[in-house]
């Protein structure tokens, strides 16, 4: 038999487990002997039903006491619930159902649909070449022979300079569902902006390759910022779908929660549901803590025994709660 003794000092990892659950505020510690000081070992509460555990009856039933009053206790919040989400961005299970990570289903509609346009403008118009030593790109719509050359003198800062790599002188979203997507030009400094007659080039380019509904859309400011003309087109083939209840996300929340319907919503754009992001009011970096259901400032400190300790910021300088905004 193996000695346990239940810690209410500090919680296990669980950064995905609700508000309110016991992984936040109990573990469970081995040690070596009944007699020993030394931890040797630290689990999750749930480590208590593996066959392995060995634990006597007494550690038992004070585990599944702690366990069953924790569950009155669980908050299903919306910021949990974007979290959770946001971690399990694309994620879906296979057909077998398994909730293992290494062999889940990476699915995105709105990248698959992007990456059929990006595949059509890469043929049509990047064509390698040389400057010196060095292998460049040339502008996209610059062909081999001076074709485009017109076109390349209208650029904005008349430069015919090769664009970075990973931007090539334009860039590819797409809508959510991958049934639309969305062209834009991008000056020697990767920022979009209006160049009809290189557009024009794009959407001949999306055209001939079969996609539907193509055209220039004007200009336009939206609440999210000034929009500048892009080529749209409607996407050939359509994106199929997973069963959202496949969603890993969906899976994890219904372990808790088992009405979660699934949020079509979060699961086309979870937003900054999961990850460290500026406040909306300090500026500080904060992260989304389960334990504590808000968003917090985190930072550590060393002791002189090489120990570490977190400490949690849940007030915001500015007064009230750290906020983060989509």
């Amino acid at each position: 038999m193996r000695t346990y003794k239940i810690n209410s000092n500090s919680g296990s990892l669980g950064f995905l487990t609700p508000p309110g659950h016991y992984n936040h505020t109990h573990s469970l510690d081995e040690y070596s002997s009944p007699r020993g000081r030394t931890v040797v070992g630290t689990y999750s509460l749930d480590h208590i039903d593996d066959e392995h555990a060995d634990a006597s009856e007494h550690i038992t039933r004070a585990v599944n006491k702690i366990r069953e009053e924790s569950r009155k206790n669980w908050v299903c919040s919306e910021a949990w619930i974007r979290n959770v989400y946001g971690y399990f961005r694309d994620s879906y299970a296979p057909e077998s159902g398994t909730r293992n990570v290494s062999e889940a289903v990476n699915h995105n509609p709105a990248a698959i649909a992007a990456g059929a346009a990006r595949k059509v403008l890469a043929e049509a118009f990047e064509t390698p070449g040389k400057l010196y030593t060095v292998e460049i790109r040339p502008l996209p719509w610059l062909k081999q022979g001076g074709q485009g050359e017109a076109d390349a003198n209208s650029y904005r800062d008349g430069s015919a300079k090769a664009m970075r790599g990973a931007r090539r002188g334009y860039e590819v979203t797409a809508k959510a569902d991958g049934s639309r997507v969305y062209v834009y030009a991008l000056a020697d400094d990767g920022a979009r902006y209006g160049a009809l007659p290189i557009l024009q080039h794009y959407a001949d380019a999306l055209t001939e390759a079969g996609f539907t509904n193509v055209e220039i859309e004007e200009p336009r400011d939206t609440p999210t910022g000034f929009v500048p003309e892009r080529v749209t087109a409607d996407n050939p083939v359509p994106v199929e779908r997973i069963d959202p209840a496949r969603h890993l996300a969906v899976m994890c929340i219904r372990e808790y929660f088992p009405d979660h319907e699934p949020r079509t919503d979060l699961i086309e754009n979870p937003g900054k549901g999961y990850g460290a992001y500026s406040c909306a009011k300090c500026g500080q970096k904060v992260q989304y803590e389960a334990k504590l259901d808000a968003h917090c400032a985190v930072t550590t400190r060393v002791d002189g025994t090489g120990m570490t300790h977190w400490t949690y910021g849940t007030e915001c300088p500015k007064g009230g709660s750290h906020t983060v905004e989509d």
